[in-house]
């Protein structure tokens, strides 16, 4: 199917076609996008679940009844099924 427009002859079946593969090439490269930031975040957190509480910071909660550790933030070097080691900060 033809057009003419402005004496311009406008073929519409190949307008549709560049436009349908337009949109498909963009929903290609959206979803090969989004599956890389989905295996970038699976990564993050299988490394976030490996090393605990390590690197993170500890605010107390103001309902913290231990004096110890009432109004405090504690920064943990290290964390692990062996143990834990923190610095008040």
């Amino acid at each position: 199917m033809t057009q003419k427009r402005n004496n311009t002859t406008i073929d519409v079946n190949n307008l549709l076609t560049a436009n349908s593969l337009t949109h498909q090439l963009y929903i290609e490269w959206f979803y090969g996008k989004l599956l890389i930031l989905i295996r970038n975040m699976e990564d993050f957190f299988e490394s976030q679940s490996d090393a605990g509480l390590t690197g993170q910071l500890l605010i107390a909660m103001p309902t913290m009844s231990d004096p110890n550790f009432a109004r405090t933030v504690i920064y943990m070097c290290a964390h692990s099924e062996d143990g834990a080691m923190g610095l008040i900060i």
